[in-house]
């Protein structure tokens, strides 16, 4: 569709301008081209041209339809009877040349008898489509971890962080996380401009029937709104297994190990080894003969 035409009537030629095409026709013989759509915002996008040949003469014949951007161009027919238009069709995909041109401009020629006894007319349309660029893309990423990576035993609180990263050209906005093993994740803004990161939290305490399974796995989901476009929830999963288990051995020997009299002292010594995976704090021995042990250290 023109958006606006002016006709001009030059000796026997009629000169036909508009804000797409600019068409030259001889009297009785009219062309119109159009493309659909009249903008492109890739290479490799096809561009369908419409042809159509309109005869106000006599009874007349097509004898030829070329475009110089367009290989083929199919019609239905080659007769074009009095006072009727004949409509052909044609393709072009455009290239990442017109891309970098920003515009995409080609001209089509039809040749032909208006009257089928000599009224040989010719007639030509140019039309231009222009590259017109998408919409930027929003792009974001989500990386979670958890402190510690181990855990030991039942009731263990976890600390998890999600680092989400604004990797678009575009802001994101109502972010909110969502963690299936965590009742709420904290974060300090729900907005990210371009470029920008921010690091939200949760916690997890660790049940008796994690320790029977030997690890916790969940996953952290995304979700936000860009300014512009459309941008998918990001995830990320991450587990956590069961580490070394605490454990240790208590050996308690006597010196001497008989005796003959009342009053005699017997010294008692306390061999304590960590034998587990961790350390162990607060030591303390207590024996239920002995009013004190000592220990020169309570942490193994």
């Amino acid at each position: 569709m023109h958006l606006s035409r002016i006709v001009a009537v030059v000796g026997m030629s009629i000169l036909v301008t508009s804000a797409a095409t600019t068409a030259v026709a001889q009297e009785g013989w009219a062309f119109d081209k159009t493309a659909s759509p009249t903008t492109f915002s890739a290479a490799g996008q096809s561009i369908t041209y419409t042809y159509v040949i309109t005869n106000t003469r006599g009874d007349g014949t097509l004898s030829s339809l070329t475009d110089d951007k367009v290989a083929t161009i199919n019609c239905p027919t080659t007769s074009i009877p009095f006072n009727t238009s004949l409509t052909c069709t044609g393709t072009y995909v455009t290239t990442v040349a017109d891309v970098v041109a920003g515009f995409v401009t080609n001209t089509a020629t039809a040749a032909g008898d208006a009257c089928n006894d000599g009224c040989l007319r010719t007639a030509t349309d140019t039309a231009t489509i222009t590259y017109s660029a998408p919409p930027a893309s929003a792009s974001w990423t989500l990386r979670k971890s958890a402190n510690p990576a181990t855990f030991a035993v039942a009731g263990q609180a976890i600390v998890y962080s999600y680092v989400i990263t604004n990797t678009g050209p575009v802001a994101i906005r109502a972010i909110a996380v969502a963690d299936d093993r965590i009742a709420t994740v904290s974060c300090p803004q729900t907005a990210l401009v371009a470029g920008e990161d921010m690091t939200c939290s949760g916690t997890y305490v660790t049940t008796a029937a994690d320790v029977a399974a030997g690890s916790v796995t969940n996953t952290a989901r995304a979700t936000g709104t860009p300014a512009s476009g459309t941008l998918s929830p990001t995830t990320d999963q991450v587990t956590i297994r069961l580490g070394s288990q605490p454990s240790w051995t208590l050996t308690k020997t006597a010196d001497p190990l008989t005796y003959s009299a009342a009053g005699e002292v017997i010294d008692y010594s306390y061999a304590l080894s960590n034998t587990g995976g961790m350390e162990i704090r607060r030591i303390v021995v207590r024996d239920d003969r002995v009013a004190a042990v000592t220990c020169p250290d309570t942490t193994l």
